[in-house]
């Protein structure tokens, strides 16, 4: 009878193989990795295009450009409740209509807490906690480059989109292609993060007049996150972080500025203020964010992008103090702008 040994694997050749398979998985995650944000960012895009689009529209219809915010009270609707027949959310619009008042409070438990996914960015990582049950929206208008003065009917008007004033296109003298309209700005993780992307630091000292931008650089800290010395509104209320609001006009929940670089930090004057700030562009696209501009083309901006000198204070006319950015921001500062 002949006795036929089988050979099985040794150790040596199980750890070998196993390693193997560790370097290939090694190699092959961040290729993963990188093909799921670029379809995240593809994504981001694409939404941006249709709120660029939907702008366009709007003027079309009304030869006006939305409000930042509606006079309204006590619910001071964002211009995207304006929007929504323009983006496929006729049945959401006629719901604040048939509010009373027209788009008051009435329509907030359902309205406001609708998660539109047109409104989200796909890279955003929000959290259910951060938004206070409301829906949450990562793309705001742009009140370009202002701090103090960038609220109200009496504002300077620097930017695209003004609260309780509407505009046209005509108004915009630096040219639609060279002017910003649209960003995507983090709501961020859980509300105790300290995340400078997706939080709002409160700097006291940018409310003065005319104001800079300085206190609210010295808030970054180390790791992209908030310096220690500084509070954030996250942590002492629920639903008190940027873009947690979709429906709410105010400034702190649906506007941007371009006086600080993307990614860089976003600060009010105080813990219940929602109108003053430096309302700064965020995002989680590696290395910038996300714009729609006002012709309705969508770029990149990098979070380097040239910002100016971060103590310069604010100004209500002529050429913007803070850069390349800056001038993008700003609709009649008679900058020119290269390519960026």
């Amino acid at each position: 009878m002949r006795i036929t040994n089988r050979r099985g694997f040794t150790l040596v050749e199980l750890l070998v193989v196993i390693a193997i398979i560790g370097v290939l998985v090694a190699l092959l995650l961040p290729a993963v990795q990188a093909a799921r944000e670029a379809a995240r960012r593809s994504q981001c895009t694409n939404n941006l295009k249709q709120l660029a689009l939907g702008v366009h529209n709007y003027h079309d219809t009304y030869k006006a450009l939305p409000y930042l915010r509606m006079t309204v009270a006590p619910a001071h609707p964002s211009g995207f409740v304006s929007l929504l027949p323009f983006i496929e959310q006729q049945p959401l619009y006629d719901l604040a209509v048939a509010a009373t008042p027209p788009f008051g409070t009435g329509w907030n438990p359902t309205g406001q807490n609708e998660r539109i996914n047109a409104f989200r960015c796909p890279s955003d990582p929000i959290w259910g906690e951060r938004t206070g049950g409301r829906g949450p929206r990562s793309y705001h208008f742009s009140v370009g480059d202002s701090i103090r003065d960038n609220h109200g009917a009496g504002s300077s008007r620097r930017g695209m989109f003004v609260a309780m004033f509407t505009g046209d296109m005509a108004r915009i003298g630096d040219g639609t292609s060279n002017t910003v309209a649209l960003s995507e700005v983090a709501i961020g993780p859980d509300r105790l993060s300290r995340d400078i992307k997706g939080n709002a630091v409160v700097t006291p000292g940018i409310n003065t007049n005319p104001s800079s931008p300085a206190e609210c650089w010295a808030a970054r800290g180390t790791g992209g996150q908030v310096h220690e010395n500084f509070e954030v509104t996250a942590e002492s209320s629920v639903g008190r972080a940027p873009g947690s609001r979709w429906a709410e006009g105010h400034t702190f929940f649906g506007g941007f500025s371009t006086v600080l670089p993307p990614n860089s930090p976003r600060c009010t004057t105080s813990h219940s203020d929602s109108t003053w700030g430096v309302w700064t562009a965020s995002g989680y696209h590696p290395g910038g964010v996300v714009v729609a501009m006002g012709d309705g083309s969508v770029r990149f901006v990098s979070e380097t992008i040239d910002a100016g000198d971060p103590t310069r204070t604010e100004v209500t006319s002529g050429p913007s103090p803070f850069g390349v950015w800056g001038a993008l921001g700003s609709v009649r500062g008679g900058e020119s702008v290269s390519d960026f």
